[in-house]
């Protein structure tokens, strides 16, 4: 669930203060039911509207799936709107999708990233197979399997010498760079 707050800082500028209680972590060490905070550019305070065009938009009690990356002053939703997707629960069969809740997030569901070792695209039948990515949402136990394969080669890779056709030691991917 997500609670927000929004306030005025000594500067006069508004900012807003998320709490969101964390139910698991993909990559990087959160603690389960502990509350997470976020200080997000933007929010209202009395008739004082601001708008931060980029950043996500948080709702009361919505369940979401967040890109974070470590700042100086905490967390940042990484990419902004792209870093947040909306789990929601498909009422006729019980199963949990997420989708994009703006149009940046909606464009990197439908785009299947390349396979995060040979930085070719995915085959058929691989965790990231570009069939998956064909709708506007996705099954969100696929897509946590996709994030862990794709952990997994990153670390795996990691560890091997660097080689003439490889000369990286480390993959980046805009896909899995939680902390």
């Amino acid at each position: 669930g997500v609670a927000e707050q929004s306030r005025t800082r000594d500067d006069n500028s508004i900012v807003t203060d998320i709490s969101i209680v964390v139910t698991g972590s993909l990559k990087g060490r959160m603690n389960k039911s502990a509350p997470m905070f976020l200080t997000l550019p933007g929010g209202q305070v009395g008739d004082v509207i601001t708008y931060a065009v980029e950043m996500p938009i948080f709702q009361k009690d919505e369940r979401v799936l967040l890109y974070l990356v470590s700042a100086d002053h905490g967390l940042l939703v990484l990419c902004g709107k792209r870093g947040k997707y909306d789990i929601v629960t498909d009422k006729s069969t019980g199963k949990e999708y997420i989708q994009g809740g703006s149009v940046p997030a909606q464009v990197g569901l439908k785009t299947p990233p390349p396979d995060s070792v040979s930085g070719k695209t995915a085959q058929a039948g691989t965790s990231n197979d570009p069939k998956r990515f064909e709708e506007k949402r996705l099954l969100l136990d696929d897509y946590k399997e996709f994030i862990r394969d794709t952990i997994n080669a990153q670390e795996a890779e990691k560890n091997q010498p660097p080689t003439q056709d490889n000369p990286k030691s480390k993959i980046t991917s805009p896909y899995t760079s939680t902390p």
